[in-house]
């Protein structure tokens, strides 16, 4: 069955309003050669989210098929490192790699600091063991998206004046500077994606939620938004516009910010607790933050959180 859909022009929302907005509107309303990119954030092993997001997106989960238009970018941490709180990690990766196989080109698979775990990568003290939470073959297709360039660390989607960069957890100004400052963020992302295949504990740094210490430069994979992320910014023009998943600066079970964002993050950053997400900065270039956070099933809100869907003209 071939998925179908007809998606909205900018700024609009589809007749089922809890799936899909657009916070990264083109400049080409009207124009029919439009195509949507779907940016869905952290799952975290939640394997009946992603079902249900993807349905709602017009897509046929069962055959792997997109609607006609619509690209996925998947931010990472699809999986978690918890047998308790990431159970779905091996439905929630089979399904990816199904829509891999038949909508080639058109599902991007970033990687989160899980994943990169899952292929020997740093992880944080408190995570179990892959092997206690997902299952060989899992483990298996992990290494064989990163191996074969199937997963990779950036991309770029559709805004308005030039594309926005998409990461794990958001590219930090040091790294930004330790990279050599990219022209563009279509250059920053075939810098950042250079590593892809290599690995992971040969260049990443994870700063805070390893070390303990917060770090300026953290990488994409591991920034933390609060203490890295922001902060890096804080004070100095957002070179390009960002979205990341993997944290953010407010607390949605809570209704709080948290206790460690600092006054100079919390004036720079616009909360939307309806849609689950921060906007950080100023005028021109921004970091949108989509991390829903979903840490347990019974975090999941009752209505899905709305699905980032930027829009670019099809060439």
């Amino acid at each position: 069955m071939t998925a179908t859909a007809t998606w909205p022009d900018c700024r609009c929302t589809s007749d089922d309003q809890s799936a899909v907005t657009c916070d990264l509107p083109c400049s080409n309303r009207g124009d029919t050669r439009i195509a949507a990119t779907a940016v869905l954030c952290d799952i975290g092993g939640h394997d009946v989210v992603l079902d249900t997001i993807l349905r709602r997106l017009g897509a046929d989960v069962d055959s792997g098929e997109l609607p006609s238009g619509l690209s996925v970018v998947q931010v990472g941490d699809l999986v978690r490192l918890s047998p308790r709180r990431g159970a779905g990690s091996d439905r929630c990766v089979e399904i990816a790699d199904r829509f891999m196989a038949a909508s080639p080109g058109r599902w991007i698979q970033l990687l989160g600091n899980h994943e990169a775990s899952c292929i020997g990568g740093p992880a944080m003290s408190t995570w179990d063991l892959p092997s206690a939470c997902m299952t060989a073959k899992t483990l298996r297709t992990l290494k064989r998206w990163w191996n074969t360039g199937a997963m990779r660390v950036a991309t770029v989607v559709p805004s308005q004046g030039q594309p926005a960069l998409v990461s794990h957890a958001g590219l930090t100004r040091g790294r930004y500077e330790a990279i050599g400052r990219p022209a563009s963020p279509t250059d920053t992302a075939a810098v950042l994606n250079e590593v892809v295949g290599s690995d992971p504990q040969h260049w990443g740094a994870p700063g805070v939620l390893v070390t303990g210490v917060p770090s300026l430069s953290a990488d994409c994979l591991w920034a933390d938004a609060t203490t890295e992320l922001y902060p890096s910014w804080a004070g100095h023009q957002v070179t390009v516009s960002q979205v990341h998943g993997h944290s953010q600066v407010f607390d949605w079970h809570r209704s709080h910010w948290r206790l460690d964002a600092s006054a100079a993050v919390k004036a720079l950053s616009v909360v939307d607790p309806a849609r689950r997400r921060v906007r950080f900065g100023g005028p021109g270039n921004v970091l949108l933050g989509i991390d829903w956070t979903l840490t347990s099933p019974s975090s999941i809100p009752g209505e899905l959180p709305p699905v980032l869907v930027s829009y670019g003209v099809q060439r």
